[in-house]
């Protein structure tokens, strides 16, 4: 390489490192800031409440795998103007796993509920719950979610972060200041 493009590549290389220190990655990917969307990221100032069957069960403080995704199917279809094109679709829905993470041990009635599934119990371990997201330093709730057939695919602890993974039949949004009754937005 040229010297002389040795220290413009320098250059440009610092003033990118400088600018994803000083604004962060969601800016460089052009992400704004404060965009209304609810972040399911670690947060000093909101955590995660697991009911089951509506009794608050556990508090976590990171929480993943809150959507879904469909296959996508293709078909070749021949337009109007008779060109040949592929034509795409959705396929069989997917949920994906709930996970959550906390840096303690949980109560014996969540590790109870993943022996349920060990002892092959499956009609005890599925249970219908909810993913309540609420502030960590009052009782705010920020968002819920309502899950349907649930069951703990994993639990475990490692390096003092324990990990529950709840695979479900199907996820609902409830919005802030609703029941599962009321207005909601389905994923």
């Amino acid at each position: 390489m040229r010297r002389k493009y040795f220290w413009s590549i320098v250059l440009s290389c610092g003033i990118v490192l400088a600018a994803f220190l000083l604004t962060g990655p969601a800016r460089l990917w052009g992400q704004g800031f404060g965009a209304g969307a609810v972040s399911t990221a670690a947060s000093d100032s909101f955590v995660y409440r697991l009911l089951l069957n509506g009794d608050t069960v556990e508090v976590y403080s990171e929480c993943s795998g809150l959507g879904s995704s469909s296959d996508i199917e293709q078909q070749k279809v021949v337009t109007d103007k008779g060109v040949v094109a592929w034509q795409m679709s959705p396929g069989a829905l997917r949920w994906d796993s709930i996970t959550l993470n906390r840096d303690s041990l949980s109560s014996v009635q969540v590790w109870q509920w993943r022996k349920n599934v060990e002892d092959g119990k499956l009609a005890e371990a599925i249970k219908s719950g909810s993913i309540v997201m609420v502030g960590s330093n009052s009782s705010q709730v920020y968002a819920r979610w309502d899950f349907r057939n649930g069951w703990p695919a994993r639990l475990s602890l490692n390096e003092g972060v324990e990990e529950l993974v709840i695979v479900h039949d199907g996820l609902t949004l409830v919005t802030p200041g609703t029941s599962s009754g009321g207005t909601t937005k389905k994923r």
